[in-house]
């Protein structure tokens, strides 16, 4: 659901363009998909960030623009140096682009319409024939998930490693019950990350209770209690969040907004399948903005695996 790209120097030079002009026409295209949908990773740990501001006095007005938004939106992912030096040219910067990807599997290599004709591997592309790239026309703000955790750990794995704010919000969201049981497997990978990311949790005060049961603080901080000792042990900490009636389900991130339709609860039937679906923006943030207690209080809220 989170694409993530290369952006080669060279599609910032109208110089490597068939036609300097057409640097007007596909570079302000690429910037919303790649603001909005995607990660560029940053290579040779972070040098080419550097490279582009370094140079970006001959490169177009729009290179420093993009890199400070990426940077504001949190969508740069820094990455090891794959070459024994620095890269300098454009074919240098192409090829740490497929070092890289041969580690981790990239989207997409977006480049100058001059340096494609040097490489002919299909992640490579012209940015001047990008709409005609099966991997790009292949994009989709949504995505079939089966409810197991190894899938939904497979959808998020370039959100968990990078995002800096979770918000999972599920009105049944009960880590006390058996198809919640694996939450903590979902949250877990967020340990190794310096610093910890913040973690909330999101539910309804009732939803999937028998009607006998009527649930006050002291039931739903026991009912939280052992993810908290799990979290604890991993040094994540989360805070907990009950909320009169809602019914939707998210999962909001800093870099990408998901509608999650059924939740995060696992099941044992196989192929069980969800669709899960990106927000747009607008979206996004009226969700966050619902959940925030600063704009409606829940009903109650405390911390766990502290």
């Amino acid at each position: 659901m989170l694409d993530e790209y290369v952006l080669v120097p060279d599609i910032f030079d109208p110089t490597a363009y068939s036609n300097a002009a057409l640097i007007d026409a596909y570079l302000p295209f690429l910037r919303e998909p790649i603001l909005q949908e995607a990660l560029v990773r940053d290579l040779a740990d972070g040098g080419w960030r550097k490279y582009c501001l370094d140079n970006a006095g001959s490169l177009h007005r729009l290179s420093r623009e993009l890199i400070r938004k990426l940077v504001q939106g949190n969508r740069l992912r820094r990455f090891p140096r794959q070459a024994q030096q620095e890269p300098v040219s454009t074919t240098d910067w192409c090829n740490e682009a497929l070092g890289t990807n041969a580690v981790d599997a990239l989207t997409g290599i977006i480049v100058g319409h001059g340096t494609k004709q040097e490489f002919n591997q299909n992640e490579v592309a012209s940015i001047e024939r990008l709409t005609a790239t099966p991997w790009w026309q292949g994009r989709s703000p949504t995505v079939s998930v089966d409810r197991k955790t190894l899938d939904y750990l497979r959808v998020l794995g370039r959100v968990l490693p990078q995002a800096n704010s979770f918000m999972f919000i599920d009105p049944y969201l009960d880590p006390s019950s058996q198809g919640y049981g694996q939450l903590h497997q979902l949250l877990t990978p967020l340990a190794s990350r310096d610093p910890k990311p913040k973690i909330e949790l999101h539910r309804s005060f009732n939803k999937g209770l028998p009607q006998h049961v009527t649930p006050d603080e002291p039931y739903w901080r026991r009912a939280f209690s052992d993810l908290g000792s799990q979290l604890k042990a991993c040094g994540l900490v989360a805070e907990v969040f009950i909320w009169s009636e809602f019914h939707d389900r998210f999962m909001i991130a800093d870099v990408i907004g998901i509608n999650a339709s059924a939740g995060f609860d696992v099941t044992n039937r196989p192929n069980d399948l969800a669709v899960w679906s990106r927000l747009g923006r607008s979206d996004k943030d009226a969700v966050q903005r619902r959940f925030d207690p600063a704009s409606s209080p829940p009903r109650w809220r405390f911390l766990i695996g502290y």
